[in-house]
């Protein structure tokens, strides 16, 4: 929340005085850029998260965690982490939203037809709603299909997340994220704007 007021009333403002307004194209890169340093950060901390690590030799990086199973106790070997350590991979994506998502929204809007721009607006609320259950049935397609590999390259996803190699949805995220770059940049490459209603940052941002 505090990043979408200090862009709109410091930084655009800043960058439209300097001639160097980006467009919602660029922004929307810009967005999808900092997604990806969010996979990287995911992927870093799923990979240390799996390291193996003697803790007898190596105490103070390994902790032990007591789980209550009704009656029994199960005992893990889990990396002693900080809640800190997830800080940068939030911050991306937080970053990313910003950018990408708003910027996004502004350019169906700006782009409608006048007698369209609700509709618009609309249509693109949908699509977002399709977006996340495509999401979900992104996470239940790769557990059902990597559950049927074998175990030293299968189960990515599992109810305890230091059994699976989580690392390699998210690979498969970063994947999907480049592909999608590529696709926006193509068309952003073919796109007439819209010359009627086009789009012209104004000092608040709007």
């Amino acid at each position: 929340m505090i990043l979408v007021p200090l862009l709109n009333h410091l930084v655009y403002p800043y960058l439209k005085r300097q001639n160097l307004s980006p467009s919602a194209f660029t922004r929307m890169m810009m967005g999808f850029s900092l997604a990806g340093l969010s996979l990287c950060c995911a992927i870093l901390i799923a990979v240390y998260t799996r390291t193996k690590t003697d803790y007898t030799h190596n105490p103070i990086h390994m902790s032990y965690f007591h789980k209550e199973d009704g009656t029994n106790y199960t005992t893990y070997l889990v990396r002693d982490m900080s809640i800190f350590d997830l800080v940068p991979q939030i911050l991306f994506i937080s970053l990313s939203e910003v950018f990408a998502i708003i910027a996004s929204m502004e350019f169906v809007y700006v782009e409608a037809p006048v007698f369209m721009k609700s509709f618009s607006m609309g249509f693109y609320f949908v699509i977002q709603a399709l977006g996340d259950s495509i999401a979900i049935l992104l996470v239940l397609c790769t557990k059902l299909v990597t559950d049927g590999l074998p175990s030293k390259y299968g189960h990515w996803i599992c109810n305890n997340l230091n059994d699976g190699p989580l690392a390699n949805y998210f690979i498969l995220l970063m994947v999907l994220l480049v592909a999608n770059m590529l696709a926006l940049y193509h068309h952003s490459n073919n796109f007439n704007p819209n010359k009627v209603y086009h789009y012209r940052y104004m000092p608040d941002g709007r």
